[in-house]
């Protein structure tokens, strides 16, 4: 039924749509659609479904390890609001900003990875709590 609905020739158009207009100033359009165009068309639509679907809402307020999200602020893909909504709800975590997109981590990877270092930092100078000892031991 998946066939009928959605025609291989169709969603590899829209992949290739997708990857040109969302990648266009990155220099890495061509790549994607390449990589993209490698897969099972309508899989990977699927996936991308399967992901904006997705939540943790039932179990991110029970993390109780140390946490640090990093926030792009200028995210087209997920928007900063909703990053920082997921800071919030982990108790404890801290936001790092990174002024850039949600492709940061390939297009300016010096400024991602200076957020990334903070952020580890954080993580691995916190205190660890009596809960994370209770179950280490």
């Amino acid at each position: 039924m998946a066939r009928r609905l959605l025609p291989d020739a169709w969603a590899q158009r829209l992949l290739a749509r997708v990857a040109r207009e969302r990648l266009a100033a990155t220099g890495f359009a061509d790549w994607a659609e390449r990589e993209l165009l490698r897969r099972d068309p309508r899989a990977v639509l699927h996936a991308a479904a399967a992901l904006g679907r997705y939540t943790a809402e039932p179990w991110i307020g029970d993390i109780d390890v140390p946490t640090s999200v990093l926030v792009h602020t200028r995210d087209e893909l997920v928007p900063p609001r909703r990053q920082l909504e997921l800071a919030s709800v982990v108790p404890g975590a801290v936001a790092h900003f990174v002024d850039a997109d949600h492709r940061a981590v390939v297009r300016d990877r010096e400024l991602f990875g200076r957020a990334l270092v903070r952020a580890v930092d954080d993580v691995t100078s916190a205190p660890v709590s009596a809960t994370v000892m209770r179950r280490a031991s």
